[in-house]
Formats: C-alpha cells, sequence, structure tokens
C-alpha cells in the first residue's frame, strides 16, 4: 500500500462514484440525486459588495459561505443573499437550509433569518469560541 497526495478535483469524483454506488444500493429507487452549486453576487456601480456560495445535494441546500464587505454591513446585503439563497431552495423544493457559523461571526444574523440551533462544538475552530450548525425547516 502507498500513500500519496493527488490533485483533490480527481480524488473528490473518485469518492462520490462510491458514496453514489452505496447510495443506490441503500435507497432503491434513488438512482440520481439532485445536486449544484450556486455562487452569486452583489455590485455596486461595479465593485463587488458580498457574495455567498451554496450547495445543493438532495432535499437540503447548504449556505458554504456568505460575506459582505465591512462598510455595508447592516445595509441589507446580508438579506438580499438570504433572499436569493431562499428562492433557490423554494425553487429545489428543498426541505432544508443548512448553515455552519462561529460565535464571532454571524449566529445573530442567521437566527433573525429563521435558522435554529441544532448543534454545536465548544472552542473549535479555536479555544474561546463554538462552533453553531443551523438549520431552517421549510414546509
Amino acid at each position: 500500500m502507498e500513500l500519496r497526495s493527488v490533485p483533490e478535483a480527481d480524488n473528490t469524483a473518485r469518492i462520490y462514484q462510491i458514496l453514489d454506488a452505496q447510495r443506490q444500493q441503500l435507497f432503491d429507487g434513488l438512482e440520481t440525486v439532485p445536486s449544484a452549486t450556486y455562487s452569486f453576487a452583489l455590485y455596486d456601480e461595479g465593485q463587488w459588495q458580498g457574495g455567498a456560495v451554496a450547495s445543493l445535494y438532495g432535499n437540503t441546500l447548504h449556505l458554504a459561505s456568505l460575506g459582505v464587505v465591512s462598510q455595508r454591513r447592516r445595509a441589507g446585503l446580508g438579506r438580499q443573499l438570504m433572499a436569493e439563497l431562499e428562492k433557490i431552495a423554494a425553487r429545489e423544493r428543498c426541505r432544508y437550509i443548512t448553515v455552519c457559523t462561529q460565535a464571532h461571526q454571524a449566529l445573530g444574523f442567521y437566527q433573525r433569518c429563521g435558522f435554529e440551533i441544532f448543534g454545536e462544538l465548544v472552542d473549535c475552530p479555536f479555544v474561546g469560541t463554538t462552533k453553531y450548525y443551523l438549520k431552517k425547516e421549510r414546509d
């Protein structure tokens, strides 16, 4: 056996092939699972002001990252990005939207957007902060 460092894209593709085959065996009749990546941003006079990246897998849209330039925070841009995320979730008939955040980042923002905490890790990824796992369940 030999352990090698390999290109991420090739490695990921091979791992997903294995996981897809396993899913097909376990969930008979579920041949394909909706999956996609969404990336969108807000611009003001040609200048990037904020953006979001989310991944769809099955019935869940996971918000991987969301950020707004510091000068434009609390100006509603985060809410605009979240509104687009909600549109995607509705169009894709998602049951859940999920996100992870740190205590020092946007926990309150996500809670104001209707997310609820379903898990947390204390002192992760650094001592003195907590990582929160949040979900928003849709009808």
